[in-house]
């Protein structure tokens, strides 16, 4: 009987373990789900925070071990979302929700009687795994927001440098579309845009973005050339937002504006080079065509002395047909070895023309006559009659011929008349006679 006994004892112990067993597994079925429908709803991309917390909520109240929940409240970053028809008791499960290593809520299960004992640990301090296993999603889905929203944010930037780069790049644009294009890109690439306002001060010149006014909350940064000011760009929030690391604003829109700033500077630097180049350029090219007029009215006075010249030329070594077949010189000036090539020049070509037989190289005006212009006279008279024509020297005065005959000058082998008439009669009556002279 004692063994019967025993066996039907082990038997129940044995049943009650089983038993015991199987709500264990299922309840851990049961919690194992709720998990599921947590992360799911964490993960559902179609709603917003405040929808999925709501939901957790939801799941939390319905799925706490089978016990009564009079209330579920998730404390996140300072706000605060709980079920509805929510009460506190003394009876609570609770846990901290942790995000990047940082206390950021906590997960609160109030329930309508105390908690079950485990161990030797109070009711009031047990985590039961579901309520820390919801803690660790909610604690994941807030780290993983904030990454997207770091890269949200951070595309935003790099869109908004990318449309600077181009603007400031574009030079068909003026100056004043690029600064306007520019501040209107600004709000777009900070955490809040519709409250974001955005100004820039250059050079005497104000640029603002739509709608814009000043709000309390502003970050500027100074645009320069050269360690020169020239101005600021400017961002306001209209209203106030969470702490960021500079006031509501981050670290990355610092350094953003920063940026801006820099490509302000360079963008102002560039146009400034390329306006003084074109304006180099047009001086140069007004310079230039000052240059071309100066020459023309150069050259134009050129040709004036050039004509001016042949007509002195001509005056002051005339060749004239005074009667048929005869020419006269009359030389006024003195004579150097350039003039005597002239004159050589002019009266040679002008014995071919007129076929002359007489020339009459007049001398009365020839202030000097030395031994180089002896020579120039001699081979003039040589010259000429090489072509046929007989030359008569005439206007000698009484100073040059002494100076002559004082220099050892010999002009015997030349037919020379004391007078210019004296000489042109003596050549008509050649002429006439025929004879020459």
């Amino acid at each position: 009987m004692n063994e019967g006994g025993d066996v039907r004892t082990e038997l129940a112990k044995l049943s009650q373990d089983l038993e015991r067993a199987r709500r264990e597994l299922a309840a851990r079925e049961d919690e194992l789900q709720c998990l599921y429908r947590v992360a799911s709803t964490a993960m559902d991309a179609e709603k917003g925070l405040e929808d999925k917390l709501n939901g957790i909520l939801e799941i939390v109240s319905t799925g706490s071990q089978g016990m009564e929940v009079v209330g579920a409240r998730i404390v996140l970053e300072g706000r605060s979302f709980q079920t509805p028809r929510f009460s506190e008791t003394p009876w609570r499960q609770f846990c901290e929700v942790i995000a990047d290593g940082t206390h950021v809520g906590v997960v609160e299960v109030f329930y309508a009687r105390d908690l079950p004992s485990q161990g030797d640990e109070t009711s009031e301090a047990w985590k039961p795994r579901f309520i820390n296993a919801v803690a660790k999603v909610v604690g994941e889905r807030l780290r993983q927001k904030r990454v997207e929203h770091r890269i949200d944010e951070r595309v935003k930037e790099l869109h908004c440098l990318y449309n600077v780069s181009e603007m400031t790049h574009d030079d068909s644009a003026s100056r004043e579309e690029v600064f306007q294009g520019i501040v209107e890109s600004i709000p777009p690439a900070f955490q809040y845009p519709e409250i974001t306002r955005a100004r820039i001060v250059c050079e005497g010149q104000t640029f603002v973005s739509e709608s814009f006014e000043e709000g309390p909350f502003r970050q500027s940064q100074r645009i320069a050339i050269d360690g020169r000011a020239i101005g600021t760009v400017e961002v306001f929030y209209l209203e106030e937002r969470p702490p960021g690391d500079e006031g509501p604003f981050l670290k990355e829109e610092r350094h953003l504006l920063k940026v801006l700033a820099e490509r302000l500077g360079d963008f102002v630097r560039r146009r400034q080079a390329e306006d003084l180049e074109i304006r180099k350029s047009l001086e140069l090219q007004a310079y230039n065509q000052e240059l071309q007029q100066q020459l023309q009215v150069v050259r134009e006075q050129n040709e004036v002395i050039v004509r001016q010249r042949d007509i002195i030329q001509e005056l002051s070594t005339p060749v004239l047909e005074v009667w048929d077949d005869v020419l006269t010189l009359p030389i006024i000036g003195l004579i150097d070895t350039k003039r005597a090539a002239e004159i050589m020049q002019r009266l040679l070509s002008a014995v071919v023309e007129k076929r002359a037989q007489f020339v009459i190289v007049d001398v009365t005006g020839v202030p000097i006559v030395d031994t180089q212009v002896a020579d120039h006279l001699i081979q003039i008279v040589q010259a000429a009659g090489l072509l046929g024509a007989s030359c008569m020297l005439t206007g000698i005065r009484p100073a040059v011929a002494r100076a002559l005959v004082e220099l050892g000058v010999d002009l015997s082998a030349m037919n020379t008349r004391r007078s210019f008439r004296a000489g042109l009669r003596e050549c008509v009556q050649s002429v006439k006679r025929p004879a020459k002279c």
